[in-house]
């Protein structure tokens, strides 16, 4: 599980869940052929800026940037919400419980485009 609380992204998406196998996590050197779009993420880049480990401790969250406005936003705020008030070892704890219950993270997952009320819901928030 401790592997897994590294692999947090910057937008709270948990690398180490994720089904792109050639992708080593956002938190990664950049690589061309892990096909993720690190060079771009805004969410990264600003976080490296600031030197946070992600948008979560920024004090400027929620912002309007990247997946904070498009159709991840339930997600993302739900994610950060649950590290922000519970931690980024409790999150890892409660998605794996999840995970082993059918509960599923990435593009195919139960989380996905899904709205914060149900994010928060399958959180236990």
């Amino acid at each position: 599980m401790e592997n897994l609380e590294n692999t947090i992204s910057y937008c709270g998406l948990v690398c180490g869940l994720c089904s792109n196998s050639e992708c080593k996590g956002y938190k990664e050197p950049i690589n061309k052929n892990d096909k993720c779009a690190k060079e771009i993420c805004i969410h990264r880049n600003c976080s490296i800026k600031r030197n946070i480990k992600g948008c979560w401790e920024c004090e400027d969250y929620p912002c309007e940037k990247g997946r904070f406005s498009d159709e991840n936003m339930g997600q993302t705020i739900g994610f950060m919400d649950y590290i922000r008030k519970h931690g980024e070892t409790e999150f890892i704890k409660k998605l794996v419980i999840n995970h082993n219950n059918g509960i599923k993270c990435g593009r195919d997952g139960s989380y996905y485009h899904q709205p914060l009320t149900i994010i928060r819901q399958l959180l236990g928030e």
